[in-house]
């Protein structure tokens, strides 16, 4: 090999050298640029808004965590906008306590087995599961587990849109109840229903803020006896087709009800948010407040 060709060949060695170690330092810096923005978190934002046009509509779905505290008048406007502002209204907090609840299933999970493998728990576990027993109204951590889970998102956006006809219900303005549920406790909010009943006052339930109304939501759907078979379906499947046959028991309407549910999530598709995530966000301490731990 004449001495031209041999310089060739290391030259061109040397360039693949060179070339390959700078896309391994290329990698690692945007591995390492990765890791630190992962660890990059927002604290959840709270709300008060007056206009609309103050609602953040998330052009991906990645979902900023702000926790909106009133809906904003928007029975004035066109449906399609109307629904539009409703849903991203409401789809943070949903994801907020979806969240939420897989993390404390998930916990519950390992305090069992941790607590088997040493025989006790800390006394800070066992008040945080002592409340989580209670609010989900069970004595069995094992059926704990069976009610943190959790269903569709568009299942919430669906039920929340009929019970409020997409944010333009009373009670929807005046007290933040996007579900229907009832008061039976004089000692907390609540607000009185223009119709009673077999001559008694209906009251609905008052909330600061969209998140406590759709936390309230979950749990009863956690713990409510009537919803027993839907919380045994919810396990297997989050197909919302599936689920919605076994809420006939929400609504006095029963199968009506389930027709409107369907017709409510196909038409206006709202099981594109179901993959919809929350941005990495810091735990805020007034959530943990409302979440009972």
């Amino acid at each position: 090999m004449s001495p031209v060709k041999k310089i060739s060949e290391s030259y061109r060695l040397l360039l693949i050298f060179f070339g390959a170690l700078i896309l391994a330092l290329l990698v690692f810096t945007l591995m390492q640029t990765s890791k630190k923005s992962e660890l990059v978190k927002t604290s959840v934002i709270f709300a008060s808004i007056e206009k609309p046009e103050e609602v953040l509509i998330h052009a991906d779905s990645i979902v900023v965590p702000i926790v909106y505290e009133n809906i904003p008048e928007i029975r004035e406007m066109s449906p399609q906008k109307r629904k539009m502002y409703f849903i991203h209204i409401l789809l943070p907090s949903i994801l907020l306590v979806r969240e939420e609840m897989e993390e404390n299933r998930k916990w519950v999970a390992n305090i069992l087995k941790d607590s088997v493998a040493t025989a006790g728990m800390t006394d800070v576990d066992s008040i945080r599961l002592s409340m989580l027993l209670e609010d989900f109204n069970t004595d069995d951590p094992e059926e704990l587990m069976i009610r943190l889970h959790t269903h569709p998102t568009s299942m919430a956006l669906a039920q929340a849109a009929i019970e409020t006809g997409w944010g333009r219900s009373r009670f929807c303005k005046q007290a933040n109840n996007l579900f229907g549920i009832w008061s039976f406790n004089s000692a907390e909010p609540r607000m009185a229903a223009s119709q009673d009943r077999e001559g008694k006052t209906i009251y609905v339930r008052k909330y600061d803020n969209i998140y406590q109304s759709v936390r309230d939501y979950y749990v009863m759907m956690g713990r409510a006896p009537a919803f027993s078979k839907f919380r045994y379906h919810r396990r297997r499947s989050q197909n919302p087709y599936e689920l919605i046959w076994f809420l006939k028991k929400y609504s006095e309407k029963r199968l009506e009800y389930v027709v409107m549910l369907r017709n409510v999530i196909a038409n206006n598709q709202l099981t594109r948010y179901d993959h919809y995530q929350l941005a990495p966000y810091k735990m805020d301490t007034t959530l943990r407040t409302y979440a009972s731990y």
